[in-house]
């Protein structure tokens, strides 16, 4: 008996596999990587008739990275008015991701009002747009930026927001800000104990490693002993996970 099917059966498969591929094809108009929507034709068309009746998502994100562009050469009553509008959308927004790219754009315009609307993108409810708020943040570091990272470090139930409240913190040169990470040295996420003796380091001028000790001793007022440089296995040690 032949091992072959049928001619019948191998002209349906071949007709099954047409129309199974076409239906992948067809069956969505962002096709199967939506990243790349933007070089087909007939969604570019889609998205400028949605235009017609109002700014489509894409159209929103690309106006906002125009804005962060031209911000630089503003002028102070651009700077204000953009401000205000951006602020605006910020209370009504309901998508996480264009509140995080109206903080981010609110950074770029150095006005009070934008400063008001960062510190309270810090409390969000969502974790994105608190680590977008402590970037902002720290672009800004004067006494309340400062205090609110010192919070967002201490008390934030995500990880990643307090790994980038901790990073922010480097940017200040205030012994508050030595304080404010005094709270992650003896933490349990080595990343974090990582991030802030890093950040111990440029807001402090000195450099004791990665010992927790020797920062522990010195944020209380001590004057540690700098630790020996690290071997090689010691440095890969502390580092495991980043591999």
């Amino acid at each position: 008996m032949s091992s072959h099917p049928p001619a019948y059966n191998r002209r349906w498969i071949c007709w099954a596999a047409v129309l199974g591929c076409g239906s992948f094809t067809l069956g969505c108009a962002e096709g199967p990587v939506p990243e790349l929507r933007s070089l087909n034709p007939w969604v570019t068309k889609d998205w400028n008739a949605d235009e017609a009746y109002a700014p489509t998502y894409h159209r929103k994100v690309q106006d906002l990275a125009d804005l962060r562009n031209r911000a630089p050469s503003m002028t102070p009553e651009e700077h204000q008015r953009f401000s205000a509008e951006i602020v605006a959308e910020l209370q009504k927004e309901e998508a996480v991701v264009m509140r995080t790219e109206l903080v981010k754009t609110l950074a770029t315009l150095p006005t009070e009002q934008s400063r008001a609307a960062i510190q309270m993108a810090a409390n969000d409810a969502d974790a994105y747009v608190r680590r977008q708020a402590c970037l902002a943040l720290a672009k800004n570091p004067d006494a309340t930026s400062l205090q609110i990272l010192g919070q967002v470090l201490a008390n934030d139930n995500d990880t990643d927001v307090r790994l980038v409240a901790a990073k922010s913190l480097g940017q200040f040169r205030d012994p508050q800000a030595t304080q404010a990470l005094a709270v992650a040295i003896d933490d349990n996420n080595p990343a974090l104990q990582h991030t802030a003796m890093d950040s111990l380091k440029s807001v402090t001028g000195k450099d004791y490693g990665y010992s927790a000790s020797a920062w522990r001793e010195y944020v209380q007022g001590g004057t540690p002993t700098p630790p020996p440089a690290p071997s090689l296995a010691q440095q890969f040690k502390e580092n495991w996970w980043w591999w």
